[in-house]
């Protein structure tokens, strides 16, 4: 009896745990899609106000709040940081990268680079789908597939 139940928790438990992988896979292209709407959203603001960059990036979304008091590019990169297990090394590089280059020149060069940066997350959001069909309904089988084969050497 107690065999049949610890093979049911495990048989549970590894579901679960394939289960978190496949969704971590849905996670990362819905972020990705999250900062490609704040980009376009900061694209409106610099074309039509002529906002701090604090400003501009004030309602982000990503529950950050920036402080006007301190340089913009440590603290974008200390908001990227909370991401590093949701995102991949090069997505977060990807968004550092457009972090450094920001406010450094004039408003179309601005412009031009957020529109630069919104095709290259797109980019990033369309390996994130290919990732997810590939690999989604694998995490989840093979979890569930280890905890029963587990569960099976066991009794």
């Amino acid at each position: 009896m107690f065999k049949l139940i610890l093979s049911i928790v495990l048989v549970f438990c590894s579901g679960f745990i394939g289960q978190s992988f496949s969704s971590r896979l849905v996670l990362r292209k819905n972020t990705i899609e999250d900062f490609i709407i704040i980009f376009e959203t900061a694209l409106s603001k610099i074309e039509y106000t002529s906002s701090s960059l604090f400003e501009i990036f004030e309602d982000n979304g990503t529950n950050y709040k920036f402080n006007e008091e301190k340089a913009f590019l440590p603290q974008w990169n200390e908001m990227l940081d909370k991401y590093k297990f949701i995102l991949k090394k090069e997505d977060i590089k990807l968004l550092k990268e457009f972090g450094t280059i920001l406010g450094t020149s004039d408003v179309s060069s601005q412009m031009n680079h957020i529109k630069l940066y919104i095709k290259l997350l797109e980019e990033q959001r369309t390996a994130a789908q290919t990732e997810i069909d590939k690999k989604s309904k694998i995490y989840r089988v093979f979890g569930f597939s280890i905890g029963l084969t587990l569960s099976l050497m066991l009794i």
